[in-house]
């Protein structure tokens, strides 16, 4: 089994989807679908009961493609918005995910931080 430790995650552990190999720069992992194992662990996670790490969070975000700032723009915030992530966690990761479980960039209006913030 190989610990996927990618993005800050702890506690992903891959049965197969991969090759272990040497390279002259030491030990080399290669993925089989490395788009197909982002979609597994984002919608795992999805699936995961409970609040979401900051790592795990960190993972959806930049599995959409988003910046932290072009995150916070999405929901409104400005120079508060680091302070405010915890309130979008469950809304983003969840919803997002089930709305685009194939991956891409959510819209507007798939995305209600007012139904978590309210």
């Amino acid at each position: 089994m190989y610990h996927f430790t990618d993005g800050g995650l702890r506690n992903v552990w891959l049965r197969n989807g991969y090759i272990e190999h040497q390279t002259p720069y030491g030990h080399g992992v290669s993925f089989l679908d490395l788009d197909g194992l982002t979609i597994a662990i984002c919608q795992a996670l999805y699936q995961k009961p409970g609040k979401l790490s900051g790592a795990e969070f960190r993972y959806i975000r930049t599995a959409l493609q988003f910046s932290q700032k072009s995150l916070g723009k999405l929901f409104g915030y400005t120079e508060i918005w680091p302070v405010r992530v915890t309130l979008l966690m469950p809304c983003l990761s969840r919803n997002n995910i089930a709305r685009n479980p194939n991956g891409g960039a959510p819209s507007s209006e798939t995305i209600n931080p007012k139904a978590v913030i309210e």
